[in-house]
C-alpha cells in the first residue's frame, strides 16, 4: 500500500490517491464475486478466465479525498413504503478533478 500526490491536487500536504499492489491467483470462483460486484456479464470470462490458476498481481488506485467530497452525497427515500430501499447517490466522480486524478496516477 501506498499513498502519492498528483499535480492537481488542492492540498500538496495531503496525498490525493492511495494504491494497492497484491500478488494472488484468480479463481473460478471469483466469478461470483464479479457479478455481485457489478461487472458486466461476460466481463470475468473475457479477461480473467484465460488467467486461472496463474500467478497475478493486481493494481488497484483510490482516491484518498475526491475534491467531489464536497458536493455531498444524498440519501433519499425512494417512497412511503418502509421496504423499499433507499435511493443513494454518493456524487462519486462529479467533480472533473476525480477523474483527472486517477487517470494522472495511473
Amino acid at each position: 500500500m501506498g499513498y502519492s500526490n498528483t499535480t492537481n491536487f488542492v492540498d500538496p500536504s495531503w496525498p490525493d490517491l492511495y494504491f494497492i499492489l497484491s500478488g494472488q491467483g484468480i479463481e473460478k470462483s471469483q466469478a461470483q464475486a464479479s457479478r455481485v460486484q457489478g461487472q458486466k456479464p461476460g466481463t470475468f470470462d473475457k479477461y480473467y478466465t484465460p488467467h486461472v490458476g496463474k500467478d497475478a498481481v493486481i493494481a488497484t488506485i483510490f482516491l484518498a479525498r475526491p475534491p467531489s467530497i464536497n458536493e455531498g452525497g444524498e440519501i433519499k427515500l425512494a417512497s412511503n413504503n418502509h421496504n423499499d430501499p433507499p435511493l443513494i447517490d454518493p456524487k462519486y466522480l462529479k467533480d472533473p478533478a476525480d477523474v483527472q486524478a486517477i487517470i494522472d496516477g495511473s
